[in-house]
């Protein structure tokens, strides 16, 4: 299809954002197709698709961590995805190393949390990965 757009003259535009969701559905999809060992291969031929001279940038933080968000998701076999990742990069330049936000209007801290045990291959000593349960509902969720 990109082909065909091409030779019609069509310019493509390629945002930021679109290019997260991308490399996120490509970890997303080798991880389920048990295809893992093939993911740093797929990221690098869309990022070779898609160079940073041509994305539109929406977010200009996300211009200036565009290496490290990059290398981050490398380095974790997408284990963090490009959104998690600039979200983890965030939190650490800010020296926001615990979160602070609420989840559905209550503080962390009346949830239980424990370690996650799976994925935690490749993640840097900074990222800590937790399973959190509520003990009203039974939701989970793994945040990093």
């Amino acid at each position: 299809m990109r082909e065909a757009l091409q030779t019609t003259a069509i310019s493509l535009v390629y945002g930021d954002s679109v290019l997260n969701e991308a490399i996120g559905v490509l970890a997303r999809r080798a991880q389920e197709q048990r295809r893992a060992d093939q993911f740093a291969g797929l990221m690098n031929a869309l990022l070779h698709e898609v160079p940073t001279d041509i994305l539109v940038w929406l977010s200009s933080e996300t211009q200036r961590l565009y290496d490290q968000v990059i290398e981050l998701v490398r380095s974790t076999s997408g284990d963090l995805n490009f959104h998690d990742a600039l979200i983890a990069l965030g939190c650490r330049l800010l020296g926001n190393e615990r979160p602070r936000s609420k989840l559905r209007g209550r503080s962390f801290s009346e949830f239980r949390a424990a370690p996650a045990v799976s994925g935690d291959h490749g993640m840097p000593a900074w990222v800590i990965r937790l399973q959190l349960s509520d003990p009203h509902t039974g939701d989970g969720w793994i945040l990093d």
